[in-house]
C-alpha cells in the first residue's frame, strides 16, 4: 500500500535543544529587563541604554499623581486678594482647597425661561455655598444681549455692596461650569437692548439650593 503523504513523523527535540532554547529566551528576557524595564518602570538605568533611548523614568512620571489645578487655586486667590477688604471687618476669607464634597442626594437641575421687553434688564442668580459646583447654559433664539456673570456674598467679612465679575460682555448665549469662590449669590445681569422681546432660556445643574431672578426694571 502506497504511503499516505499527508502523515508526517514528528521527533521531539532533544533535551540539549531544550535547554538551550530555555537559557535563550531567559538570557533575551534579561536583558529587555536591564534595557527597558527597570529604566522605564522603576527609573533604574545601569547600563545608560534607558537614558539613550528617552525611556529612563517614564512610568514613574504616569504613575504620580498629577497635581491640582493650582491656576485655579492661583485665579481664586489672586481675584480673592484684589477686593477692596475692610481689614476692620477682618481677614480675606481662606481661598478654596476642597475639591470633593459629599451629599446626600443627586445635584439639581432646572430650565426656566425668562422674558426681557426692549430696553429692559434682570438679574436671575443661584444660591451656592463656597466650593460647590454649577454647570450652565443660557441662549436666546436670535441675536445678543449684554450679560455680566457675578457673584455678591451672603456672608463673610466682606464690605457693603461688594460684588465678584466672572466675565462680561455680548453674546448669544453661554455654556460652562463655575465654582463659587465664597458663599451667596451667583448668576447672571442681562440687558435687552435688541428691537422687540428677547426670551432666554437658561438650564442651570449642580448643588445650589435655590435659584431666582432678584432684580428687573426698566433702563430706558
Amino acid at each position: 500500500m502506497a504511503e499516505d503523504p499527508r502523515q508526517t513523523t514528528f521527533t521531539p527535540p532533544s533535551r540539549r535543544t531544550l535547554l538551550l532554547s530555555t537559557a535563550g529566551a531567559l538570557a533575551a528576557a534579561g536583558l529587555l529587563l536591564l534595557v527597558a524595564v527597570l529604566p522605564a518602570e522603576y527609573g533604574i538605568d545601569p547600563t545608560g541604554i534607558g537614558r539613550a533611548l528617552g525611556i529612563k523614568g517614564m512610568s514613574v512620571a504616569q504613575d504620580a499623581p498629577a497635581p491640582l489645578p493650582q491656576a485655579m487655586h492661583d485665579a481664586t486667590d489672586e481675584a480673592l486678594a484684589a477686593a477692596p477688604w475692610n481689614d476692620a471687618a477682618g481677614a480675606a476669607p481662606p481661598p478654596i482647597r476642597q475639591f470633593a464634597h459629599a451629599h446626600d442626594g443627586a445635584p439639581a437641575r432646572d430650565t426656566v425661561r425668562i422674558t426681557l421687553q426692549e430696553g429692559e434688564e434682570v438679574e436671575y442668580k443661584a444660591l451656592l455655598a463656597t466650593g460647590e459646583p454649577m454647570f450652565f447654559s443660557w441662549s436666546i433664539a436670535d441675536g445678543d444681549i449684554y450679560y455680566d456673570f457675578h457673584g455678591e456674598p451672603t456672608e463673610g467679612a466682606f464690605p457693603e455692596d461688594y460684588f465678584l465679575s466672572y466675565g462680561e460682555g455680548e453674546a448669544g448665549g453661554q455654556t460652562g461650569s463655575f465654582v463659587a469662590p465664597f458663599a451667596g449669590h451667583h448668576g447672571w445681569y442681562w440687558l435687552n437692548y435688541n428691537e422687540g422681546p428677547v426670551t432666554i432660556e437658561l438650564t442651570l445643574e449642580g448643588y445650589y439650593s435655590s435659584h431666582a431672578e432678584l432684580y428687573r426694571a426698566r433702563n430706558y
